[in-house]
């Protein structure tokens, strides 16, 4: 589940093939996609003035504080700043409103409680990883029954995989010891599945579904598969930091060392670039980018490299990162004790 969280808002736009199903009303549509291929395009900016209108053209629909609230949990992930969970809270209960009341009006609109299920997801997701685990547990069972409600009144709503495809797979995967018992179904193949029918036909969560799949593939020890998939979103999206890490993750796994550093070296230098260079997540990236270098035999550049890392402090990381932030620390000192000991091995 928390995968999803990495990108939950990059429901993704220009579709790989958004066939026979229905769009949100012109020009929501047009703002929406807007702003989604910026937020995957990491121009953050430019995606929160386009929901923001997309709020304001469309009063009486949930997509655009939806959207918005996505937006604030993708760029707090992906650039290591503090995640604004009151304003994330304020804007998925603004959408909850006009869900309702647009239910009131327009009864048979699937988008609403497509919506709906997606907000109900991403909210799961912050309340796990913030350890409200009972509160997590019952907004991702409202998200997923919401979700199979719109698939069941039209299987071509394919953006609705994204919350259900979730759903099934993580439930499984963490009773996957009780499979045994009646009451415990083993349903990843179907979760992957949903997921991959949105990924292929999803108008707006497309490449969000290419993202749960990188991680739900790479869980699931299908490696082909899941570099399948990342090269899939990078296609479109080069520069895309999720992408390129999910990239990263399964070349590492494979034994791929090599070119999983020089996918984190890729994704150091775009967060530098962008002004990110003494965060949280430029501190991560640069510490599996050493690790992949020392895995590949590439000592000398990974001690070139050590060099330049900036450790942030303790103070400057928000309190949501700092469980990562110790274990990374951690794991930055064991490497370079490791480069030490080579570099001493090979001076005697």
């Amino acid at each position: 589940m928390k995968r999803w969280s990495i990108i939950c808002l990059a429901v993704g736009l220009l579709c790989l093939n958004a066939q026979g199903q229905a769009q949100l009303p012109a020009p929501l549509d047009s703002l929406i996609i807007r702003g989604t291929d910026a937020a995957l395009r990491h121009a953050y900016a430019e995606a929160e003035r386009c929901f923001r209108e997309a709020a304001e053209v469309s009063p009486d629909q949930p997509a655009g504080v939806v959207f918005l609230a996505g937006l604030l949990h993708q760029r707090a992930e992906d650039l290591g700043e503090a995640f604004d969970r009151r304003r994330f809270d304020s804007l998925l209960t603004q959408a909850e409103v006009r869900a309702r009341l647009r239910k009131a009006t327009a009864p048979n609109d699937l988008w609403v409680p497509l919506l709906r299920a997606t907000a109900r997801g991403m909210l799961a997701v912050a309340e796990a990883e913030s350890g409200e685990w009972m509160a997590a547990v019952r907004d991702a069972l409202s998200s997923s029954s919401s979700a199979e409600d719109v698939w069941e009144s039209d299987s071509s709503q394919a953006d609705a995989g994204l919350p259900l495809g979730n759903y099934l797979y993580w439930r499984s995967r963490k009773t996957e010891a009780l499979h045994w018992l009646p009451l415990f179904s083993d349903d990843r193949s179907e979760g992957i599945r949903r997921l991959e029918l949105c990924a292929r036909n999803g108008r707006y969560h497309s490449y969000a579904a290419i993202s749960s799949l990188i991680w739900i593939l790479h869980d699931a020890r299908d490696f082909e598969k899941a570099e399948a998939w990342a090269r899939i979103g990078l296609r479109a999206y080069p520069e895309n930091r999720n992408f390129l890490a999910g990239l990263a993750m399964v070349d590492e796994t494979q034994g791929h060392f090599l070119h999983a550093a020089d996918v984190w070296g890729r994704i150091v230098q775009s967060l530098q670039t962008v002004g990110a260079g003494s965060s949280y997540s430029t501190f991560s990236a640069s510490v599996n980018h050493v690790r992949c270098l020392l895995s590949a035999g590439e000592g000398t550049t990974a001690r070139i490299f050590s060099e330049g890392v900036m450790l942030p402090s303790a103070a400057a990381v928000p309190s949501t990162l700092a469980r990562r932030y110790v274990a990374k620390q951690r794991e930055w000192t064991v490497l370079k004790q490791r480069l030490h000991a080579l570099f001493q091995a090979s001076a005697q």
